[in-house]
């Protein structure tokens, strides 16, 4: 079983527990009506799995910026003050 499937089931099961609980309904033709319940919404869920994927991809981007920045930091140190070691 997939994470978001144990989160939902629960309130899929109150879902169909309420509607089970609910009378019959019946349009204006005598014809009934089905309700069903269902927690999932397809579109919201592709949007939030996107933008994640980008968020995570932008920190990735910024930690090799930041990583690019303290190496050359550290190497122009050495090359301005050579025969200096740094004890951090």
């Amino acid at each position: 079983m997939h994470l978001d499937e144990a989160a939902s089931r629960p309130l899929d099961e109150r879902g169909v527990a309420a509607v089970e609980q609910m009378s019959s309904l019946r349009d204006s033709e005598g014809n009934r009506v089905v309700v069903r319940f269902d927690v999932r919404n397809i579109e919201a869920e592709n949007l939030l799995r996107d933008h994640s994927t980008t968020l995570v991809s932008n920190i990735v981007a910024d930690q090799q910026t930041a990583i690019r920045s303290s190496l050359e930091e550290g190497l122009l140190g050495a090359i301005t003050r050579p025969g200096r070691r740094s004890t951090s």
